[in-house]
């Protein structure tokens, strides 16, 4: 009563913002990659089989990877689920190449073991950790982190020995995005290697930055900050290691639809659907040990 006297008397006019002189950001997007089929180019098909980790409460349902196994398929490769009947070592002996996306079950230590020695054989290895995807919800409800962990500690038992490692972040960019502080505009490409071949821009939807020894694939601008430290820098989202076997890389949205159809992840997309099928690796000996 002694603040609110007498009664309230809206004013005349109310100052309303000027709607007509906003202009919503728009998204640019990819120009439409034609199928190159191996049929289509009389080649044959590969036949490279890819296997998929599901094994370890990974953070993704594989219709969110229909783009990259499309993609594969065109290229005569194989799509392998994981079989929890089948142990890891005995499932890599049958493929040429090996995808590992935000895991929350720890690997064992001869999982682990199985993976490099399958790297070393020629088998491709493609580890991708997403900051929206870091934890499993039974593992944050009821702190089961004896078993359940965050993503990024599980993927760099994966890499650390490639000389990669992923950093618990996200990389944000207030200054040029893609209508979000988060989505990351990507310009900065290797132009000697064939993942990032054909690509001017890309655009990465929530990523983690990587520290590596090896080859920086894709870099960011300087106007992009980290999450752990507030500060800009040309940080390394996309990284390669033991002679091109191995990719790591920051973010998986970019590949799911519809964010594959944004500037240049379509055919950021192909690329790495070349990595994984484009070529059988030769089988050795040491992938038929029970014939000794």
């Amino acid at each position: 009563a002694w603040f609110y006297r007498g009664v309230y008397r809206a004013p005349e006019t109310i100052a309303t913002p000027d709607y007509a002189s906003f202009k919503m950001p728009e998204t640019v997007l990819s120009t439409p990659i034609p199928k190159e089929t191996a049929a289509a180019k009389n080649e044959d098909a590969s036949q490279a089989v890819v296997l998929i980790d599901i094994n370890h409460d990974n953070l993704y349902t594989t219709t969110e990877l229909q783009p990259l196994f499309d993609r594969i398929t065109e290229l005569g490769g194989a799509i392998q689920l994981s079989d929890y009947d089948k142990s890891l070592d005995e499932a890599l002996k049958l493929a040429d190449s090996y995808v590992v996306l935000a895991p929350t079950l720890s690997f064992l230590t001869g999982d682990l073991e199985s993976i490099q020695r399958f790297v070393d054989r020629g088998g491709k290895l493609l580890v991708i950790a997403d900051p929206t995807r870091d934890m499993s919800t039974y593992g944050y409800y009821f702190g089961n982190t004896a078993s359940y962990l965050q993503s990024v500690t599980i993927v760099n038992t994966l890499v650390e020995p490639f000389g990669i490692t992923f950093v618990e972040d996200y990389l944000y960019n207030l200054q040029e995005n893609e209508a979000n502080f988060r989505n990351i505009l990507l310009d900065e490409m290797d132009p000697n290697n064939g993942l990032t071949r054909d690509i001017e821009r890309a655009v990465f939807y929530g990523t983690h930055s990587l520290e590596t020894s090896q080859e920086a694939l894709i870099l960011t601008g300087k106007a992009t900050f980290s999450s752990r430290t507030d500060a800009g820098a040309n940080y390394i989202v996309a990284a390669s290691a033991s002679q091109g076997n191995v990719l790591a890389l920051g973010d998986f949205t970019f590949m799911a639809n519809p964010y594959d159809q944004t500037r240049d992840n379509q055919q950021l997309v192909k690329n790495i659907a070349g990595f994984l099928a484009g070529e059988k690796r030769v089988r050795t000996i040491r992938d038929f040990p029970y014939l000794l």
